[in-house]
């Protein structure tokens, strides 16, 4: 039983490109990340702002936003240039906004 559970996790990770694998584990790590990171990161800034609700609630909602504007491109840049440097580009992207949502001192 065991063995031929192995052979079918086997197949089915040779079943896809290995770009497609990077892009599940980076959009897995990120969204890990941005799902521990914004409920906090609203209440700060709600303590920081004086009670503000509305200017918090736009820094950490306009991202993803963003995100789904710059997909609608992201299919004419990856038939331009290549789905995998496209996607590890938007990768390396994202990780330098955790960066900087990480140090930043002012809002």
């Amino acid at each position: 039983m065991l063995g031929v559970w192995r052979e079918r996790w086997r197949q089915s990770l040779r079943a896809y490109d290995t770009a497609i694998w990077i892009r599940v584990l980076g959009t897995a790590l990120t969204s890990i990340t941005n799902f521990m990171m914004r409920p906090y990161l609203v209440l700060y800034l709600h303590d920081r702002m004086e009670g503000s609700v509305l200017l918090p609630m736009l820094i950490v909602g306009l991202p993803p936003l963003c995100g789904m504007l710059v997909n609608l491109y992201g299919g004419t840049l990856s038939d331009r240039y290549g789905r995998k440097p496209i996607m590890l580009i938007s990768l390396w992207i994202q990780a330098v906004c955790m960066l900087g949502y990480m140090l930043s001192s002012e809002i």
